[in-house]
């Protein structure tokens, strides 16, 4: 039903940041990095696992197996890291804003 969509959906949108993040540069000591070497070490070493956790979580409750109590539980953990996610992103818009002196978006 509606529920089965939206983690399909969902699991989709994590599967795709994670090849996002794995193409984006970041900044390092005041300079952006682009080298596709340090941009995936940077991203392997800062947010792969946990999105990688979030893709699998998705795929584990579409496959119907997360019916233990150590797996609500679990899912429950992995929900709060995704969240502790995307306020991390929030704040790094917020932040971009602020340098191009837009405060109504933040």
């Amino acid at each position: 039903g509606f529920a089965f969509v939206m983690v399909g959906l969902t699991a989709a949108f994590w599967g795709m940041d994670i090849f996002m993040n794995a193409n984006t540069g970041y900044i390092s000591a005041g300079i952006i990095e682009m080298s596709r070497r340090s941009v995936l070490w940077h991203y392997v070493k800062t947010w792969f696992l946990l999105d990688l956790a979030v893709v699998l979580l998705d795929m584990f409750i579409l496959e119907g197996s997360n019916s233990s109590l150590s797996s609500a539980r679990a899912i429950r953990a992995l929900r709060l890291a995704r969240a502790a996610k995307i306020s991390r992103l929030n704040q790094a818009i917020q932040d971009v804003c602020a340098s191009f002196g837009i405060r109504w978006l933040i």
